[in-house]
């Protein structure tokens, strides 16, 4: 099967969207929201699903540089994640790699700035941002996003 993100990938480019992408080519389209009810909640909810080639046919121009930062192995799956920042000071990354180092998909923000710190726990990637938002991301279906300011203990 076709990778369609190993050369996109392999010169530093994804997506510049909030997106999900994967490697078979689909882009799952998010929308990422503050909802203000007296508490600031963040959230990402996926809106539709798309292909690489849907996109590029309205705007060849979609593609984003990053940088990644902070790396994360999970030793059940092998798989390696990638956080970093987007070409963008506001702009930020999440990858998943197999054991080739290739990517299986990538989540892109465009208000998330860049991620620093990503760990897994029970199933869940957990990316702090320099907005000192924590994302939670669920590793079984990516486009699973939970937000919550980042509280420091210390």
């Amino acid at each position: 099967m076709k990778n369609y993100l190993i050369d996109r990938w392999n010169n530093d480019e994804l997506i510049g969207l909030n997106c999900l992408m994967r490697s078979d080519g689909t882009v799952v389209i998010l929308n990422c929201n503050r909802k203000t009810d007296g508490v600031n909640k963040q959230y990402c909810v996926a809106i539709c699903e798309t292909s690489i080639e849907s996109i590029e046919k309205y705007d060849d121009d979609i593609w984003c540089e990053f940088q990644g930062f902070v790396r994360c192995i999970d030793e059940e799956t092998g798989n390696t994640y990638v956080g970093g920042e987007g070409g963008m000071g506001n702009e930020g990354f999440i990858a998943c790699l197999n054991s080739l180092n290739e990517p299986i998909w990538a989540l892109f923000f465009v208000s998330s700035n860049p991620f620093y710190e990503i760990e897994i726990k029970d199933g869940v990637l957990e990316a702090v941002s320099s907005l000192d938002l924590k994302y939670f991301i669920d590793l079984e279906s990516p486009e699973r996003i939970k937000i919550s300011h980042f509280e420091w203990v210390g």
